[in-house]
């Protein structure tokens, strides 16, 4: 059995840095290493997400309303304008909009073929 916040952890949040590092990189011009430094991770990871080696199980891009959250928060960090808490808030934000429409249903069975992903409403609910 594995947990929902382990698929979160191998799944979205690579995804969500990739996308993050490429607004860094296209929208605001910065380098690798500059944008392995506002997002806390190595330059390696910065070129592996850039090369689509890493952080490639779920598109966020074709997700409007995702999308603008990570804009949002890609603006906010280069501002230097988000505090701790308001990048975890986001990052929940981000998470509960994925779970709730099903984005991470499929990956969560790649990994553990006994869920039943036509029986789970695990995503769907609030705290």
């Amino acid at each position: 059995m594995i947990s929902l916040c382990e698929i979160i952890v191998k799944s979205l949040l690579p995804s969500l840095r990739a996308l993050m590092a490429k607004y860094l990189i296209t929208k605001y011009n910065l380098n690798q290493v500059e944008a392995a430094r506002i997002l806390g991770v190595s330059q390696s990871a910065i070129s592996l997400y850039i090369r689509k080696m890493r952080g490639k199980s779920i598109n966020l891009e074709e997700d409007v309303e995702i999308k603008k959250l990570v804009e949002k928060i890609v603006d906010s960090l280069v501002n230097k304008n988000l505090t701790h808490r308001d990048f975890i808030i986001e990052f929940c934000k981000i998470c509960q909009i994925t779970r709730s429409k099903g984005l991470l249903c499929n990956i969560h069975k790649t990994f553990d073929p006994m869920f039943e992903v036509e029986n789970c409403q695990i995503c769907m609910l609030k705290k």
